[in-house]
């Protein structure tokens, strides 16, 4: 009896996101994220924060801090384009 390689247990945004979160990440500024990498971030004790109307990484960072920014709940997450 032939013998069945085992699917990969990480996907390409759970590898990310663990790579994120080794490094020392905490959270993720988004605009839309989907159920997987959610669920990756959450895994990896993550929280994604949403953020529509900065233009520039520094202003989100700057909304984040000021406190103005929205944690993503899984009702926010993409499902599927």
């Amino acid at each position: 009896m032939r013998s069945r390689a085992s699917a990969p247990t990480t996907s390409p945004s759970s590898s990310w996101v663990q790579g994120t979160s080794e490094a020392g990440a905490s959270l993720a500024i988004v605009v839309g994220i989907g159920g997987g990498p959610m669920g990756a971030m959450r895994a990896n004790g993550m929280t994604a924060y949403f953020d529509d109307q900065s233009a520039t990484p520094k202003e989100a960072v700057d909304a984040y801090l000021a406190g103005s920014l929205t944690p993503f709940g899984s009702d926010h997450t993409c499902r599927g384009h």
